[in-house]
């Protein structure tokens, strides 16, 4: 959540645009799932300008979010579900530049051996082709645990945690993938704060649970948290020269983070 923030805050990584939500044939949960055509809408009030969507146009109508037939709005997925099929939907919204997503594969699974679907470029407005399910949309950052470690700091069982976090991105532009790697380049010091998982503002349907909108500085106001004290960026320029390249038109970075906390795991 927080380098997702800080890129769509700091980095303005977004664009608005109207389109419709075409039926697709799969169900979620029960529900009718209606594809868009983008992954990765912004969810978060707190970017200013940024168009958080809360309700879609059905035959017409507007409805919220908790309003029959709309059932949930996944904003990773790009979906809308709903109770009835065979409806006209659409919506306006925000659309992330990068979809940031949790991963655990290796990076030469993520760099070598995925391959990856251009997001639509279409004129905002004329945007009806929905995308597919399960696919994959770059530019996409995805970030990675990498380990951490525990060293004894000062007595009393104060140790310093050192936590390891890799950013693998893949831009479509050496442009965009150099204007990410140097914002968070620069982010060497900022303090990252440390919420609860009860604070995940996601249902199962990955909508907002009971239709409250999240808002990310009203929940981490007040937050404990921890500092970066190490950031490091590296290219990966060879990959556009591989024979075997399944995503010719992307470009490739890495971006580690190591984060500190200073904590007394030993005290109960």
């Amino acid at each position: 959540m927080w380098f997702d923030h800080t890129l769509l805050s700091k980095g303005e990584a977004y664009y608005n645009v109207t389109t419709a939500f075409p039926a697709n044939s799969s169900y979620v949960n029960g529900f009718y799932a209606y594809n868009g055509p983008y992954k990765g809408l912004v969810y978060d009030s707190s970017i200013a300008g940024a168009t958080v969507m809360t309700g879609v146009t059905i035959n017409g109508a507007n409805y919220n979010l908790g309003q029959n037939p709309l059932s949930g709005i996944n904003y990773s997925e790009g979906q809308i579900y709903l109770s009835s099929g065979s409806l006209n939907v659409s919506g306006t919204y925000s659309v992330k530049e990068f979809n940031v997503l949790m991963t655990s594969q290796p990076e030469e699974v993520l760099l070598f051996e995925t391959q990856y679907v251009r997001r639509n470029k279409t004129p905002a407005g004329s945007l009806k082709d929905s995308l597919k399910e399960n696919t994959i949309t770059y530019p996409v950052i995805f970030i990675k645990n990498n380990g951490s470690t525990n060293d004894p700091w000062a007595f009393g069982g104060t140790d310093e945690t050192r936590v390891d976090f890799r950013a693998i991105v893949i831009a479509d532009s050496q442009y965009t993938l150099d204007a990410v790697c140097s914002l968070f380049r620069d982010r060497n010091y900022d303090n990252v704060p440390l919420i609860d998982t009860t604070y995940n503002p996601f249902n199962v349907l990955g909508s907002f649970k009971s239709g409250v909108v999240f808002n990310y500085d009203k929940i981490t106001s007040g937050k404990d948290y921890c500092m970066i004290d190490r950031v490091s960026v590296s290219k990966i320029a060879g990959v556009r020269d591989r024979e075997n390249n399944i995503n010719p038109g992307s470009y490739y970075g890495l971006i580690d983070f190591e984060l500190v906390k200073f904590r007394q795991p030993k005290q109960t």
